[in-house]
């Protein structure tokens, strides 16, 4: 007992220590919003479109399944910390099952408000007779804690070998070549990871929802751009970070004998890369109500990053007023979707990043201070 509570203190207690902002905003959406009175029922009505609606289900899931790789990523982040080094020897000592027991308990003392609310969940479920989702939820929260349980004693048993991961990331550097485009989207892929799966999942759980709201209702393009938008603002600081990139590590790229047209045409497809998953959920929902809507959302979303980009072209551009060109850029394109005006908005996007990009690329130079 005394072990796990050392444990316990180490990780559960420092994991909640340094997560009191998430988890009270967190609070305050699901009970904080809601009037006290209607609190039972509101919870009830969430859980019941959680096991009664599979899109609903999927987008628990993929939100609890992000909640899960941060709790993991917390545990891992402290097992590589120099101050707890000496937990290598103190639980690497002890006999195996009971070391799999402790981390079992460190990994439920992080995984609690997932594993109780989704628990309370399944039972919903099987009292209204919504059998598969109850067996889903129960196998997914088994999978996630067996899961974190396997990596941790993985790390602790081989605390400097070379992950799967790294190995795979060395594959490709000798295996494949890399063409100009891909650059930053390998960037994100090998180096920031984190980043980008946070991106993604949100920006595709942004997709799914606006989906899910329009089950029963007729299909309208407005409805799927808006959700598209937001999904594509919530890449902005990908896009921020892609100057930050290509100032410290793609100089050289600038004396490359390209035209201005190639260039934007290789920012184009760097985009369309990146938003591939998008694009595949898009053409999948889309695809049904019209054969040609899904291209007038790709045409939007690689005109728009491209203009985000093409912003950072003024090297005095901080984060802070990047931020509020966005969201008044974002403002204006939700007014032409809403009235019908999105053919309009792509084209006058598409032209303003391609004004942008030819007028300031070679006019661009980076400060000091970014590329440091």
């Amino acid at each position: 007992m005394a072990v796990i509570n050392i444990l316990g203190k180490i990780f559960t207690g420092r994991f909640y220590a340094q997560n009191t902002g998430f988890f009270f905003l967190l609070f305050y959406l699901l009970f904080g919003i809601v009037p006290g009175g209607q609190l039972i029922s509101y919870h009830y009505s969430l859980m019941m479109g959680i096991v009664s609606t599979t899109n609903f289900l999927l987008l628990a899931i993929g939100l609890w399944l992000l909640y899960n790789l941060k709790c993991m990523w917390f545990v891992l982040g402290t097992l590589g910390n120099k101050e707890y080094s000496f937990l290598y020897q103190t639980i690497g000592s002890m006999p195996a099952r009971r070391m799999q027991t402790n981390w079992l308990l460190v990994h439920i003392g992080v995984y609690a408000p997932v594993l109780i609310y989704s628990s309370i969940a399944a039972v919903v479920a099987v009292r209204k007779a919504y059998y598969a989702p109850a067996v889903i939820l129960l196998c997914f929260n088994v999978i996630m804690c067996v899961w974190a349980v396997w990596i941790y004693n993985r790390q602790l048993k081989r605390p400097g070998a070379i992950t799967l991961y790294h190995r795979l990331q060395q594959w490709l550097n000798r295996s494949f070549y890399k063409p100009l485009p891909l650059y930053y989207v390998y960037e994100l892929a090998t180096n920031r990871t984190r980043a980008l799966l946070v991106t993604k999942v949100l920006s595709c759980l942004v997709l799914v929802a606006t989906f899910t709201l329009m089950e029963g209702d007729p299909y309208d393009i407005r409805a799927v751009l808006t959700g598209l938008l937001i999904s594509l603002l919530l890449h902005c600081i990908v896009v921020f970070e892609h100057r930050h990139f290509e100032d410290q590590f793609l100089g050289f790229t600038r004396s490359l004998p390209l035209s201005l047209w190639k260039r934007y045409s290789a920012l184009c497809i760097t985009y369309g890369c990146l938003l591939l998953p998008e694009f595949g959920l898009l053409i999948i929902h889309t695809l049904p109500h019209s054969p040609w809507h899904w291209l007038l959302m790709i045409a939007l979303a690689i005109s728009l990053l491209p203009l985000f980009r093409c912003l950072l072209y003024f090297p005095r551009l901080d984060q802070d007023k990047y931020l509020r060109w966005v969201l008044g850029i974002f403002c204006v394109l939700l007014f032409m979707t809403l009235g019908y005006l999105y053919i309009g908005a792509i084209i006058a996007t598409q032209a303003a990043a391609f004004i942008l990009f030819i007028t300031r690329y070679y006019r661009y130079e980076p400060h000091y201070e970014q590329v440091q």
